[in-house]
């Protein structure tokens, strides 16, 4: 068990090194996740360069 500190954070860093996903139902099932997150990073990259960042 982690040692809590402020507002229940953990005192030392948290790493997640294996993460399972249980889909149920076949809206789950098709769900893409890759293809959400390279989504998300793509409309990220664009907005930077809209913004010159």
């Amino acid at each position: 068990m982690l040692k809590q500190g402020l507002n229940d954070r953990p005192e030392q860093a948290v790493t997640i090194k294996k993460i399972d996903i249980i889909r149920n139902g076949n809206e789950a099932i098709e769900f893409d996740a890759v293809k959400v997150f390279d989504n998300y990073v793509a409309e990220k990259k664009q907005k930077r360069a809209r913004n010159g960042n």
